[in-house]
């Protein structure tokens, strides 16, 4: 009877092991989509959309955002300024300012600082 008791004292009580029992549980790995299959570390392979191809799509996404930005916007201001391309940099400053007094006076700021 001693020994009964003694066992029954050492064991955690009854919602500790659920708890206990839950954690495991919520810690197996979670089975694969259907197109893939799972090697024996628990990683998803297959024809689904493998990693490289993602990289490269992105890098070529990117590329082709960068390489619209470089043809379809303009030199700053400031740049064509100094560069002795007045006109030009007036140009730029009239769509970027509110008003041709604003972009005049930048302008003719910019002309003297440089």
């Amino acid at each position: 009877a001693s020994a009964s008791a003694s066992a029954s004292a050492s064991a955690p009580p009854a919602s500790l092991r659920r708890v206990v029992s839950s954690l495991a549980t919520a810690a197996t790995p979670a089975p694969c989509p259907a197109p893939l299959t799972c090697s024996s570390g628990g990683v998803c392979e297959g024809k689904l959309a493998p990693w490289r191809h993602l990289a490269l799509a992105a890098t070529g996404l990117a590329v082709a955002l960068l390489l619209c930005a470089l043809l379809l916007l303009e030199e700053s201001p400031s740049y064509l300024a100094r560069r002795g391309r007045v006109e030009a940099a007036r140009r730029v400053l009239s769509r970027l300012r509110s008003s041709a007094a604003e972009a005049s006076e930048e302008l003719k700021a910019l002309v003297r600082g440089g």
